[in-house]
């Protein structure tokens, strides 16, 4: 038996999750059998805008970070669209579109990218458009996503931190 290797799946988390065990993680690849069709990018969120047209005058007034002093913005919304491996036995597409929809629809998720695993964005997931093929070698799943504005850490700050990874560069130290 081959096995598939992915660089760019996908793990995902349902429920209340204290601690990101990608034991207990649904992967796009082993789980379902879905491989995506380029590398996965998460759509950055739009600001919020807040402006007025005042009559007689030039441009507009803009509002949008008069009561924060800083910008805030909207949830992160696109899809992603994943290739179905239909040669898998047991697994038709059937099974797998089921199997999706049983996990994704109606529920809010934590979804952590392999090629990011230090972070997690959490929201909804659903299936955008299930597109099969005429000659049955493969299908096509979009799915869509509606996730809150910010990737999070999945360290906390009671969580330990080592000094050998810890990269001055780019890591935060989380005091609490």
């Amino acid at each position: 038996m081959i096995m598939i290797e992915c660089p760019h799946s996908l793990y995902f988390f349902r429920g209340d999750v204290e601690t990101f065990d990608m034991a207990n993680a649904v992967n796009t690849l082993k789980d379902w059998f879905i491989v995506p069709l380029g590398r996965p990018v998460i759509a950055p969120p739009k600001q919020k805008l807040s402006t007025i047209d005042i009559p007689g005058a030039n441009g507009v007034l803009d509002l949008s970070n008069s009561l924060t002093h800083y910008p805030v913005f909207e949830n992160r919304q696109g899809n992603l669209k994943f290739a179905v491996l239909n040669d898998k036995p047991g697994y038709d597409w059937l099974t797998v579109y089921t199997k999706i929809l049983k996990f994704l629809q109606g529920n809010n998720v934590k979804m952590i990218m392999e090629d990011d695993p230090k972070y997690y964005y959490e929201g909804r997931f659903y299936v955008d458009d299930w597109d099969s093929r005429n000659d049955g070698t493969w299908s096509e799943v979009t799915l869509g996503y509606d996730l809150h504005p910010y990737r999070r850490s999945i360290y906390t700050s009671i969580d330990e931190w080592l000094w050998d990874p810890f990269n001055f560069e780019t890591d935060v130290i989380q005091t609490t």
